[in-house]
């Protein structure tokens, strides 16, 4: 059976789990920035006017996290070691070069 039978498949039968495979890129992007930001803030050289700064635009960050979260509906959240960003846009450069 092809791979792209199986959500409709899916779909169509009741009481079978929902799965999405893919990975909530806007979510972890959030997330991204916001360690980035905290990391920075954190590091030896940085000024404290420039890591108190950082700190308060990981909160802001973090809180539009929290709103994104909120509107997709879940409960828990995985951390998966994935590049989704990278494997989203190969999988994009590859239907151009198709």
């Amino acid at each position: 059976m092809p791979p792209a039978w199986c959500p409709e498949l899916t779909a169509r039968i009741a009481n079978l789990p929902r799965v999405n495979d893919e990975p909530f890129i806007q979510a972890s992007e959030i997330l991204r920035h916001a360690i980035s930001l905290v990391k920075i803030a954190s590091a030896p050289k940085t000024t404290p006017v420039v890591a108190a700064s950082n700190e308060k635009k990981a909160i802001a960050v973090l809180r539009q996290l929290n709103t994104v979260l909120a509107k997709a509906s879940i409960d828990e959240v995985t951390i998966i070691r994935e590049y989704a960003k990278e494997k989203r846009c190969r999988t994009k450069r590859e239907r151009r070069a198709a």
